[in-house]
């Protein structure tokens, strides 16, 4: 929301300013400001929830599981081309001698 500030008042490094000007004077830098002491307070929270340990398990199985069914995938494909090559090749031959 809209705030009306006046000499003297202090403003957030993230601050917007709608209608007017205004010049600063930094007070407060790194940890010392608003969002470094909100950092400050997100790092130091401590460890993972279960719930967000249990969610990056998942994930990183899924991850595996894509990985190897690429792979499994991609070494399939060299493995069948000599095969599906002649089939065609037969197949376009058998219909050339039948017409």
């Amino acid at each position: 929301m809209p705030v009306t500030k006046k000499v003297g008042d202090e403003a957030y490094s993230g601050s917007i300013v709608k209608k007017g000007e205004m010049t600063g004077v930094v007070i407060a830098t790194g940890s010392n400001t608003f969002f470094g002491k909100t950092a400050k307070l997100v790092a130091s929270a401590g460890g993972k929830s279960p719930a967000q340990e249990a969610m990056f398990k998942i994930g990183n199985f899924l991850i595996i599981v894509a990985v190897v069914l690429a792979v499994i995938m991609v070494a399939s494909i060299p493995v069948a081309m000599p095969t599906v090559f002649s089939i065609t090749l037969a197949l376009k031959l058998s219909n050339l001698l039948c017409k």
